[in-house]
């Protein structure tokens, strides 16, 4: 059964060596009465990703500066995917 979260870029850093690299961490999201029902499921915790695919280091970028909320889905992978 897949499982949706609903998260927010709470912070992002930059490499100086490689501006395209960036350090990102997810924290929940609990702000606002649309996410009162999320922040009962997941009240605390964090996701840290290392990115380095440009656009997507710019995607994360954009929607930290809009505040925007992410839903991620987790669902287990294909067994085929994990070879």
């Amino acid at each position: 059964m897949p499982v949706t979260a609903r998260f927010y870029v709470s912070e992002m850093t930059r490499r100086a060596y490689n501006p395209a690299h960036a350090a990102i961490k997810l924290a929940p999201a609990y702000r606002g009465t649309e996410n009162k029902a999320w922040s009962e499921a997941t009240p605390s915790g964090a996701i840290e990703l290392s990115v380095t695919n440009a656009a997507a280091v710019e995607q994360f970028d954009a929607w930290m500066r809009a505040g925007t909320d992410i839903h991620i889905t987790f669902e287990a992978a294909p067994a085929a995917a994990l070879v």
